[in-house]
C-alpha cells in the first residue's frame, strides 16, 4: 500500500516540484522538517508510521533509516513511542 503510495507520489507530484522548486529550495525545506519537530514528535511520527505498515513494508521502511536514526529507535525510541501512546488514550 505504501510503496503505491510512493510510487504515484513520484509519478505525479515530484515533477511538478521539480519544475516549481530549486534543488536548495527542496532541501530547505527537509533541513526545516528534520529541525522543526521536536524529538518526542519525530519518535511519535516514525512510530505510527511503522504502526501502520504491513509488516513486508515495515521492513522496507526499517532498512532505509539513517544508521544513528535505527539506534535511537531501537535504544529509546520505541519503548517512548509506547508511553506517548499511552498517554494518548488514557
Amino acid at each position: 500500500m505504501l510503496t503505491v503510495h510512493l510510487e504515484a507520489e513520484e509519478a505525479t507530484i515530484m515533477p511538478v516540484i521539480q519544475q516549481v522548486i530549486t534543488a536548495g529550495e527542496w532541501e530547505q525545506i527537509g533541513q526545516a522538517a528534520k529541525t522543526g519537530a521536536a524529538s518526542r514528535q519525530k519518535l511519535r511520527m516514525i512510530g505510527l508510521i511503522l504502526d501502520l505498515m504491513p509488516a513486508d513494508e515495515r521492513a522496507a521502511f526499517e532498512d532505509e533509516l539513517p544508521g544513528p536514526a535505527t539506534f535511537v529507535w531501537d535504544l529509546v525510541g520505541r519503548s517512548i513511542y509506547h508511553r506517548i501512546m499511552r498517554e494518548l488514550t488514557q
